[in-house]
């Protein structure tokens, strides 16, 4: 079996099955780089791959049905105005077979069925497979590690540091942002979108003063829909063309609370795919 040279070709590669079998049942997907299945423009798939010695393990998924509302309660987020940007950017942004085809259609794949599609699929492009029993020492690990990570230590992350940053990843090119960063003027607070490159909404807070007030909703306006990359200077134009005044908050305040946003090389620390 060969291997693809790199991750997406790898990604395209192995994903192309799941496409296939959403095609089958009526659901027009598509691949999206890096390690996407979208319809229309939602996700419709989570997928992921890790190294492990000389193998490459690939996990992944169809989406019967997503329960939204449980995702954004189990989520640990700073506060409730966040959790509800998370939940309408899932709604927004993550689909399954049961909203594509409604109710109806979607009850005549099972799940026995839909693994019958996709083993046939997968078998086009690996050869013929068949399915084998865990052994003992697989069966004992996976014991070890249930155990681990139905502990309360683990569930709720008792152990992990607090930050004052976090971001939530909902597909690829989509993320929501809450940073806080502690200037001399005072506490500032962002909490926004990224979609494709470019803010969605942006909520700006905090303990500061600002002149004249109604500054900061034109500061909101001025980035919503921009690219990420172009921060600096809509913060530099909006200044200085509303007269912005924050006394002990300069320009480079507000960038260090967009910052999560505009590295692009940076891994979300919270996936909310379903895998």
């Amino acid at each position: 079996m060969f291997r693809p040279k790199n991750k997406e070709a790898f990604y395209r590669t192995f994903l192309q099955p799941v496409i296939n079998v959403y095609r089958h049942i009526g659901i027009p997907a598509e691949y999206k780089p890096i390690n996407d299945v979208i319809a229309g423009t939602r996700k419709i798939s989570g997928t992921g791959a890790s190294e492990i010695g000389d193998c490459i393990v690939f996990v992944g998924n169809l989406i019967i049905d997503f329960n939204y509302e449980m995702m954004c309660r189990v989520l640990k987020v700073p506060d409730e105005k966040f959790r509800d940007k998370v939940h309408k950017s899932l709604r927004d942004n993550l689909s399954t077979i049961r909203r594509e085809l409604g109710d109806r259609q979607a009850e005549q794949w099972s799940e026995a069925r839909l693994n019958d599609l996709m083993a046939q699929e997968f078998q086009k492009l690996l050869g013929p497979m068949e399915p084998i029993e865990r052994d003992a020492v697989l069966v004992s690990r996976m014991e070890e590690l249930g155990d681990r990570m139905m502990t309360r230590e683990w569930l709720y992350q008792i152990r992990r540091s607090d930050t004052s940053g976090r971001q939530v990843k909902i597909r690829a090119g989509t993320k929501i942002v809450h940073n806080v960063h502690k200037a001399p003027g005072g506490l500032i607070r962002a909490d926004f979108e990224v979609i494709e490159g470019r803010f969605g909404t942006v909520h700006l807070s905090g303990d500061f003063f600002c002149f004249p007030k109604e500054g900061i909703r034109r500061l909101e306006s001025a980035l919503a829909g921009q690219p990420v990359g172009r921060t600096e200077d809509l913060l530099n134009e909006s200044y200085a063309s509303q007269r912005i005044e924050t006394p002990g908050i300069e320009i480079d305040d507000w960038l260090d609370v967009f910052q999560a946003g505009s590295d692009s090389q940076q891994e979300p620390n919270n996936d909310t795919s379903p895998q």
